[in-house]
């Protein structure tokens, strides 16, 4: 009996573990949302704002939104940080992704995912950015109603004046 209460015990500690390091999630319901993992090493913070009527770009949402009716809310911006330094994330990497509802922020290979969730029926879609330990490598948006025919790739490479 005693060893078994310390298998679950250990059980249990690992579970937790392997929860809160590895893969964070929160529903966005307010205009700042934030996931972290590895124990707060890397954080990532998205901020919503809601759609202006006089917003130049609402007819031009791809996801999220649809020529008839734009989004209600936008992604204003993504911070990025890893070990308390900022991890650039340009605008391209988020600003077509309306109504974000869900995020995700999980351990990957070689760095981390950030997968949002948004939009609603024709209009849904998922988000997944991939970051390694020099920033952002990769977004995929895909449908959610027509993920195999529906999508967008973008890969991403950077060369700055200190390279």
């Amino acid at each position: 009996m005693y060893r078994r209460c310390i298998l679950l015990l250990i059980s249990a500690i690992v579970a937790f573990y392997s929860v809160s390091c590895l893969a964070t999630e929160a529903d966005v319901s307010e205009h700042i949302t934030k996931v972290d993992i590895g124990n707060g090493t890397t954080a990532v913070t998205v901020i919503t704002a809601e759609m202006q009527t006089s917003y130049i770009y609402k007819k031009a949402f791809t996801w999220g939104g649809d020529i008839d009716s734009p989004p209600k809310s936008i992604i204003a911006n993504i911070i990025v940080s890893e070990n308390k330094q900022n991890v650039f994330v340009p605008l391209s990497a988020y600003a077509d992704l309306g109504d974000p509802r869900h995020i995700e922020l999980k351990s990957s290979d070689g760095g981390y995912q950030l997968r949002i969730v948004g939009g609603d029926a024709a209009g849904s879609y998922t988000a997944i950015l991939t970051f390694n330990s020099h920033g952002i490598t990769h977004r995929k948006v895909i449908s959610g109603e027509f993920p195999e025919d529906a999508w967008e790739q973008t890969d991403y490479t950077f060369k700055d004046l200190d390279n």
